[in-house]
């Protein structure tokens, strides 16, 4: 059966019940959704044709799916969360032109011969933000074998595919199946499949001139700005929620104004300046609520009466999707549920000042991010690009490095998650998490280092009696603490506990030392190889800086490609560095010696 285009079908079901709605709560809500899906359902089921049948309950789904992200949306958010726009790497280039050229010239293929020869990795630069497409013609492997290359279908057994180089275009990964290798021995272990060697095709990038930008308040509500001939208005701001319509273009089709309409993202940010993540998004016609409705009965009446066919169906769907559009008055509609109380928000328009196509052949040799033991020298991965690394400069910042100890107890945050299914043999616990504050030392500190053991751990029921002493030993009790966060089953203890008090010890850094060295100005052991390489002295892993961040003479922090550690069966082994640009000096940042602190809690486990 062809696939039917669904356009904007089922994008206006997220409006589908609305009216009268506000009177009811979002559980009562979900109640009638799922009544009126297993309504559809039942009509869908009972019909004769399976073509038709198929098309309609994929249709349905998908309807009910987006309808259920539409109460989603009301929910308000459990904590504010915030993020960084993908954007923003426009800051760190002229235009959008020369980002895209700094893109393509930083591209590399990585590989691992040595544990996973059958896979090539593409590694970008940076997230670029707009449309960027890979399109492969071949794969040579070491032996000299060419493959052609397939893309992955997660949804198709492709093991028969013989000799070929699937693409997975979702991680960006080559995998090569040269031959089967069935009813071997037991014990015996297949050959390695001969490595990549070369991937030939091209990267094709949608380069904008510009990238337009809408801004408004929340006091902006109903007033509206133009694009472009798009008239762009904020329709409604409630909290975390904002809603926006866009009327389009009268001269402009639908699906140009799909296309366009598609690449619309809305941003926000809160009192504070910050970005908000956004948690839920929704697109379509404005209103429509009832014609919506009457396509789908007009669909299934007709699928009923056996005078709707495959053909038939996708005819009658464009044309009431024009329609629909036409009567709404050509507006669509974008509605975001963002983590927190929005203040601020930014439309983001690609593609409605023009755009272009870029086309970068690509003939890549694989390098390998790990090298063998007693490679005594870096080679350089033969790319240069301008790539920044905005997290650096915090380093820099007039701020404290690491949390006070006396101070612990107040800033160390306690998240309650309850468990599930605990009549199952094996249920969810209940969890406890212990959040350190935001610090620098965490870039140096992992989560499974920071709390380093229990010094005391009890639970109490309402007479502050104790209900369980918690022993690390003990690997049948109802309690056990891993990484950050205590885990237990409230139905094993004798009695209900109500609290829980301790102390765990903590991981600090209070002497972290920041450095700066100039490029002609290194430590003794230290050389350059190239302009791009760092090549650190032979010393053992606690006796080098645990950071070293590259800055170039314009004071920009840049990426680092990676950190690649020279092993030698003689001697201590060696660090290089390898940077996208020229160095024009490093920051190395030390952890100096550790300390410990005591944090102590007594959490109401009934609130």
């Amino acid at each position: 059966m062809r696939r039917v285009t669904l356009l904007f079908f089922v994008l206006p079901f997220l409006a589908v019940l609305s009216a009268g709605c506000s009177e009811k709560t979002l559980e009562e809500q979900r109640r009638e959704l799922e009544e009126q899906k297993a309504e559809y359902q039942a009509r869908i089921e009972a019909l004769a044709d399976q073509d038709v049948k198929q098309a309609l309950a994929s249709m349905a789904d998908v309807m009910f799916w987006i309808r259920e992200g539409d109460l989603e949306r009301r929910e308000p958010p459990e904590e504010v969360q915030y993020s960084t726009s993908p954007y923003a790497i426009l800051d760190d280039y002229k235009d959008t032109k020369d980002m895209a050229d700094q893109l393509a010239a930083g591209v590399l293929l990585t590989h691992d011969p040595r544990y996973r020869p059958e896979e090539a990795q593409l590694e970008l630069p940076f997230a670029y933000p707009f449309d960027l497409r890979v399109n492969w013609e071949q794969v040579v492997l070491a032996d000299g074998t060419e493959l052609p290359v397939v893309e992955r279908d997660p949804f198709t057994d492709q093991s028969n595919l013989i000799p070929v180089a699937l693409w997975n275009t979702s991680y960006k990964r080559f995998t090569t199946q040269v031959e089967k290798h069935e009813n071997l021995p037991i014990g015996q272990v297949p050959p390695p499949p001969s490595p990549i060697a070369r991937a030939r095709g091209e990267m094709i990038l949608t380069v904008p001139e510009t990238l337009p930008e809408v801004d408004f308040s929340v006091s902006d509500v109903g007033d509206h700005q133009e694009v472009s001939g798009w008239r762009i208005t904020l329709e409604e701001v409630e909290g975390h929620r904002v809603r926006l319509l866009f009327k389009v273009p009268e001269d402009m089709a639908l699906a140009e104004a799909e296309d366009r309409f598609n690449q619309i993202e809305v941003e926000a940010s809160d009192s504070t300046g910050r970005l908000l993540s956004s948690s839920n998004t929704g697109k379509g016609p404005a209103g429509g609520d009832t014609l919506i409705i009457e396509m789908l009965d007009q669909l299934i009446d007709a699928a009923e009466s056996g005078e709707l066919k495959e053909r038939t169906l996708e005819q009658r769907m464009e044309s009431q999707q024009q329609a629909m559009f036409e009567g709404v008055d050509r507006q669509l509609f974008v509605e975001v549920a963002f983590r927190g109380t929005v203040k601020q928000v930014k439309v983001l328009l690609p593609g409605f000042s023009g755009e272009t196509t870029q086309s970068v052949p690509l003939d890549l040799i694989p390098v390998q991010f790990d090298v063998p033991d007693n490679q005594g020298e870096p080679r350089s991965f033969g790319v240069r690009a301008r790539v920044y690394d905005h997290t650096a400069s915090d380093w820099e910042l007039d701020q404290p490095l690491e949390a006070d100890p006396a101070l612990l107890d107040e800033l160390i945050q306690v998240e309650f998650k309850e468990g599930a299914d605990q009549d199952l043999p094996d249920p969810i616990a209940d969890k406890l998490y212990f959040h350190f504050p935001e610090q620098m030392s965490n870039r140096l500190v992992s989560n499974f280092d920071r709390f380093d053991h229990v010094e005391e751990l009890v639970f109490l029921d309402k007479n502050d009696e104790p209900v369980y002493r918690f022993d690390p030993e003990d690997r049948e009790g109802p309690v056990r603490f891993t990484v950050n966060r205590i885990e237990y089953h409230p139905d094993r203890f004798e009695r209900p506990p109500v609290r829980v008090r301790g102390k765990l010890d903590v991981l600090l850094l209070p002497d972290i030392d920041v450095r700066w060295v100039a490029v002609d100005d290194l430590p003794e052991g230290y050389e350059m190889h190239g302009k791009q390489v760092l090549f650190g002295p032979a010393a053992a892993d606690n006796h080098i800086p645990a950071l070293v961040l590259g800055r170039d003479s314009e004071g920009g922090y840049l990426k680092k490609i990676t950190e690649i550690r020279h092993s030698f069966d003689q001697g201590w082994p060696r660090r290089a560095y390898h940077f996208y640009d020229e160095p024009a000096g490093f920051l190395f940042i030390d952890k100096g010696p550790s300390s410990h602190a005591s944090y102590s809690f007594d959490i109401s486990l009934e609130d």
